[in-house]
C-alpha cells in the first residue's frame, strides 16, 4: 500500500490530543485532494499519520468526524486567504480578493485548497458531511459581508450594495475560477475574462 506524501511536518517527542488531532486532519486533507474521499479510508489516514488504526478512535468518534476536521482545516486555510489582503481601503480590498490575491496564494496551492474542497463538495451528501460543509461556507461569506459592511462605513462601497449579492457574487467567481483551472481552462483566468467579470461587479457597488 502507498503512503501518501504530505506536507505535515514530521514531530518528535510526545503529541498532545490537539496536536495529534490537527495532524490526522491534515493528512486526510492530503488525501482527499490527491486521490479524493473515498481514499480516506481509516487505514490509510492512520498509515499516513503514523499511527494504528485502533488508535485514532483516542482522538475522533469514527471517519465522519475525522472528515469533519479535514474540513475545518480547509475552512482554516481559505480563512488565512481572506485575511491575507490588509488594504484599508475596503473597495480595493474586494478587488484584491477577487482578483491578485486569489491567483498569488489560491491558484499556486490549488493542490491543497482547490483540490479538496472540490472533492468534498461533491462527497458532502453522500459522506454525511453537507451541514458542515454548508456552515463552513457561511463562516466564508460572513467574512466577505464584514468587509462590505465596513467599506460601507467608510464610504469607499456605495450605501445600497447589498452584502450578501457582492459576497456571493465574489465566491461565485471563485469556484468559477477554481473549477476552470480543474478543468484546464486556464484563458478563463488568464484571458482576462475573470477579470472584467469582477469589474462588473465591482463598478455596481463603486461610490
Amino acid at each position: 500500500m502507498q503512503v501518501v506524501a504530505t506536507r505535515t511536518p514530521a514531530r518528535r517527542g510526545r503529541w498532545t490530543k490537539e496536536q495529534r488531532r490537527a495532524q490526522v486532519a491534515a493528512v486526510t486533507l492530503e488525501i482527499i485532494a490527491r486521490e479524493g474521499v473515498r481514499a480516506a479510508t481509516l487505514v490509510r489516514i492512520a498509515e499516513a499519520a503514523g499511527i494504528a488504526t485502533p488508535s485514532l478512535y483516542n482522538h475522533f468518534s469514527g471517519r465522519t468526524e475525522i472528515l469533519e476536521a479535514a474540513s475545518d482545516l480547509l475552512l482554516d486555510r481559505v480563512l488565512a486567504w481572506l485575511d491575507s489582503s490588509s488594504n484599508p481601503n475596503m473597495f480595493d480590498r474586494l478587488r484584491e480578493l477577487g482578483g491578485s490575491v486569489h491567483e498569488s496564494r489560491i491558484v499556486p496551492d490549488h493542490e491543497w485548497v482547490i483540490m479538496p474542497l472540490f472533492e468534498l463538495a461533491v462527497a458532502a451528501r453522500g459522506e454525511g458531511l453537507t451541514e458542515r460543509m454548508r456552515k463552513n461556507q457561511m463562516v466564508v461569506l460572513g467574512r466577505f459581508i464584514d468587509v462590505v459592511e465596513e467599506g460601507k462605513r467608510q464610504g469607499t462601497i456605495r450605501e445600497d450594495a447589498d452584502p450578501e449579492v457582492v459576497g456571493w457574487s465574489l465566491m461565485g467567481l471563485g469556484w468559477t475560477k477554481d473549477f476552470a483551472l480543474l478543468e484546464g481552462l486556464d484563458q478563463f483566468v488568464e484571458g482576462g475574462t475573470a477579470d472584467k467579470i469582477l469589474e462588473n461587479i465591482l463598478d455596481r457597488i463603486a461610490p
